[in-house]
């Protein structure tokens, strides 16, 4: 009997520590509800709706995300994006990538770069040093391509956050002079906040998102393709 009450204790036990981390998760998946899924359900809603003056005035369905296709200040700023987001990433890459602390974001691709370098493994780059490859050699045809899932996974990061970039260009140039440094997010905040099109912003920032999710699904993709091979 009391051996019976001893396992029984030690099951409600065992039961009650495996509960404990999901216990310690729930403040935080809470809070990121409150700032991230309603906000997303609630611009879902906002999307298939009209507003006038800030106010609801009736249910368009999809016709926000038609005109998004016949609207060239989107497509204009569309372009914008792209253009920022490559230059940015490009040059934060490379300075990230040769071990420099310089501007904002570099230091953080420095900082996953540097995790990568330091636990590639050591017997490849040791051979090519006693074949005779001089550093550059060793670099190129050794040092990158083992680095590339960890720099694959950097240029993600660090594409997502650039193309929602907005308080650098807001405060600098407010998305002028005209459109010329308009992104996408200025176009949305304009929208949305001067002009009071509450749907058509939703609309707009949502396609912006399903584009980023098939990007990040098309590296994701092209990365376990490489993974495969290199297991292969």
């Amino acid at each position: 009997m009391a051996q019976a009450v001893a396992t029984e204790a030690r099951l409600g036990w065992r039961e009650r520590l495996s509960a404990t981390p999901y216990l310690l998760l729930a403040p935080a998946v809470v809070a990121l509800a409150a700032v991230s899924v309603y906000p997303l359900f609630y611009g879902i809603r906002a999307s298939v709706e009209r507003y006038r003056y800030g106010r609801e005035t009736g249910f368009v369905g999809l016709d926000n995300y038609r005109t998004i296709y016949h609207d060239e200040t989107f497509w204009d700023a569309l372009r914008v994006t792209l253009k920022f987001v490559v230059l940015t990433v490009s040059i934060e890459t490379v300075l990230g990538l040769v071990f420099l602390d310089v501007w904002e974001w570099t230091p953080l691709l420095f900082l996953i770069l540097l995790a990568g370098l330091q636990g590639l493994p050591q017997e490849p780059l040791e051979a090519a040093r006693v074949d005779g490859a001089g550093r550059v050699q060793t670099f190129l045809h050794h040092t990158l391509p083992l680095l590339r899932p960890v720099l694959l996974v950097a240029i993600v990061l660090r594409t997502i956050d650039a193309i929602g970039t907005f308080d650098q260009i807001f405060v600098l140039t407010r998305g002028g002079p005209g459109t010329a440094t308009q992104l996408i997010s200025i176009y949305g905040y304009n929208t949305a906040f001067r002009f009071s099109q509450y749907g058509y912003a939703a609309a707009m920032l949502l396609s912006l998102l399903v584009f980023m999710l098939l990007l990040m699904a098309a590296v994701v993709r092209q990365m376990r393709r490489a993974a495969a091979g290199a297991e292969a």
